[in-house]
C-alpha cells in the first residue's frame, strides 16, 4: 500500500508541479496505471479449477502468485492392479510401476473352469474336464462315497443279504467274498450206520452237487443173502414191495435188476439173513450242502450244529457291496438278496459340488474302472492370455481359485507402484486424461494457489499461461 501512495497520481503532480506532463504520463504508462487499484479490478484464482500445477509461478516476475508446495500425486497400492496403462500419460516418466503379471500353476489347476468366469476380460483359458460315472461298470457299492471330500459322489447303495430260509449254511459262498464279510456255520453231517439201509439216494444228491463225498461201504452197493438163509421166504418175500425176492435153491434170492434197497426186507427177516449195503461220508470231501441230509427218508443222516451256531449273516460292517456273493452264482439256493432302495437313483457325481480335486481317480476310489475323467479331445494346458489380461488382479484378490492355482509374478526386485516425486511436475495429466479411469488409483493431494494483491502488478500474464482458465480478472 505505500509504494502505491508513492506513486499516487495526485502526489505524483503536486510534486513535480507539472500537472499536464504529470497527466499524460500518468494516463501512457503502465506501471503507474497498474497501481491505480481503482482502475482496474483484482485478479483472483478460482479455487474450483486450479489443480495446484504451478505452471503460472515462473511467469509472474512479482511473485504475486501464493503456492509453497504444488499439488502431490501419489498412488494407492491398494487400489493399484499396476496395469501400467497410466505410464504412456505422464511426459514425464513419473509413473515406477513394476511389470508384474498373472499365472497358472498347472500342478495345482484342476483344469474345473470356475475361475474362468471372474474373469472381465475372458482371458483365463481353460479346457474344463469333468468327472462322471459310467453306469455299466457302476455296482452300487457305494465305496467311493467316503473318498470324495467334498461328498459330490451320489450312490443309491444297494445291500446284500442272506435269506436263512433258503440257506443251507453250506458255507460254499465264504470264499467269494474278498471281504470274508460272509459268516456261516456249516454244520456236519455223518451217518447213522444203523438208520442207514443203504439205498442210495444220499449219494445220489450228493452227486448233484458235484461232491463224491458220500460212497458205498467198502463199494458194496447191492443187498446180499447170507448162505445160512433158511428159505423161509415168508417173510422177507411180502415185505418186498418190487417183487425183488424169490427162492432159489432152498435160499432166498435178490434180483438186484428189481430191487431198491428200501430196506424193508432186511427189517423183515427175524433171522438177520439179509446183510444191507451201506454208505459212509468223508469229511474232508463234505461240501456240508446238506443235500444227504434233506434226500435220506430213513432218519440215517445226522445233522450236527456247532455250538456257536447262528443263522448265516452278511457282516455290514465288512461287507463292501461288491455283490460278488450274488453274482458269482455260487448260491444254488437263491439264498443271497440283492436289496435296492425304494428311492433308487442312477449313480452320477455332482458337479456343483464337485471340486475336481481328481482324488477319485487318483486314489482308484473305484476298483472297477466306473469313475472317469472326461478330458476335451482340444485339451490345452490352463494359461492367462496375456494379451487379453489387463492385470486386474480380480482373479487373485476375489480368490477365483480356491486351489491357489492362479499367482501373481512379480520380479525379483519387485517394490510397489509410486509416483517418482522428483519426476513429478503435478501437471495434473494422469488425472485429466483419466490415466487409471478402472481403478482410481491415483491420489491427489490438492494444493490451491491464491494472489498476493499487494504485489500482483495486473499484468495479465498469469490469465494467458493457465491452461485450465482459473485467473481472471474481477470487472
Amino acid at each position: 500500500m505505500d509504494s502505491c501512495k508513492k506513486y499516487d497520481r495526485r502526489g505524483f503532480v503536486k510534486n513535480t508541479s507539472i500537472v499536464a506532463i504529470g497527466g499524460m504520463i500518468a494516463s501512457s504508462l503502465p506501471f503507474l496505471s497498474s497501481c491505480k487499484k481503482d482502475m482496474f479490478g483484482k485478479f483472483i484464482i478460482d479455487s474450483e479449477t486450479c489443480i495446484g500445477c504451478g505452471e503460472c509461478l515462473a511467469p509472474c516476475y512479482y511473485e504475486a502468485i501464493i503456492l509453497p508446495e504444488r499439488s502431490i500425486y501419489t498412488i494407492n497400492v491398494d487400489e493399484c492392479v499396476e496395469c501400467r496403462d497410466c505410464v504412456e500419460y505422464c511426459d514425464y516418466n513419473a509413473f515406477e510401476i513394476f511389470e508384474i503379471g498373472y499365472q497358472i500353476d498347472k500342478e495345482l489347476c484342476r483344469d474345473c473352469g470356475r475361475c474362468v468366469p471372474v474373469c472381465p476380460e475372458g482371458a483365463i483359458e481353460i479346457s474344463v474336464v469333468d468327472y462322471s460315472i459310467i453306469k455299466e461298470n457302476c455296482i452300487d457299492c457305494g465305496q467311493c462315497q467316503p473318498v470324495c471330500p467334498e461328498n459330490a459322489i451320489n450312490i443309491s447303495v444297494v445291500n446284500y443279504l442272506i435269506d436263512n430260509d433258503n440257506c443251507t449254511d453250506c458255507g460254499q459262498c465264504v470264499s467269494t467274498c474278498p471281504e470274508n464279510a460272509i459268516e456261516v456255520y456249516p454244520p456236519d453231517y455223518s451217518i447213522i450206520e444203523n438208520e442207514c439201509v443203504g439205498c442210495g439216494d444220499c449219494i445220489d444228491a450228493c452227486h448233484e452237487k458235484g461232491s463224491d463225498c458220500i460212497t458205498y461201504v467198502n463199494g458194496i452197493s447191492e443187498y446180499k443173502v447170507k448162505n445160512s438163509c433158511h428159505g423161509c421166504l415168508k417173510y422177507c418175500y411180502n415185505a418186498c414191495p418190487e417183487g425183488a425176492i424169490s427162492l432159489i435153491g432152498g435160499k432166498c434170492d435178490i434180483d438186484h435188476d428189481i430191487c431198491t434197497r428200501c430196506g424193508l426186507c432186511v427189517d423183515a427177516c427175524p433171522y438177520d439173513k439179509i446183510k444191507p449195503s451201506k454208505v459212509e461220508i468223508e469229511p474232508s470231501d463234505c461240501i456240508h450242502c446238506g443235500e444227504c441230509y434233506e434226500a435220506c427218508t430213513h432218519d440215517a443222516v445226522n445233522k450236527e450244529l456247532d455250538a456257536d451256531y447262528q443263522p448265516a449273516i452278511i457282516n455290514t460292517e465288512i461287507c463292501t457291496n461288491c455283490g460278488e456273493c450274488y453274482n458269482s452264482d455260487v448260491c444254488n439256493y437263491d439264498a443271497f438278496v440283492k436289496e435296492i432302495p425304494e428311492n433308487y437313483q442312477e449313480p452320477f457325481i455332482d458337479l456343483d459340488t464337485c471340486s475336481y480335486c481328481g482324488i477319485c481317480i487318483d486314489e482308484e476310489a473305484c476298483q472297477y474302472g466306473a469313475i472317469v475323467k472326461n478330458i476335451p479331445d482340444d485339451y490345452k494346458d490352463p494359461k492367462i492370455n496375456r494379451k487379453t489380461c489387463t492385470n486386474c488382479g480380480i482373479c487373485v484378490d476375489e480368490e477365483a481359485c480356491e486351489f491357489g492355482a492362479i499367482f501373481k509374478n512379480s520380479p525379483e526386485d519387485y517394490q510397489p507402484p509410486k509416483i517418482n516425486q522428483e519426476n513429478c511436475t503435478s501437471c495434473g495429466d494422469c488425472i485429466i486424461e483419466n490415466a487409471c479411469e478402472n481403478y482410481d488409483a491415483i491420489h491427489l493431494d490438492l494444493k490451491i494457489a491464491e494472489i498476493d494483491v499487494d504485489n500482483c502488478t495486473k499484468c495479465g500474464k498469469c490469465v494467458d499461461i493457465c491452461r485450465f482458465d482459473s485467473i481472471s480478472q474481477l470487472v
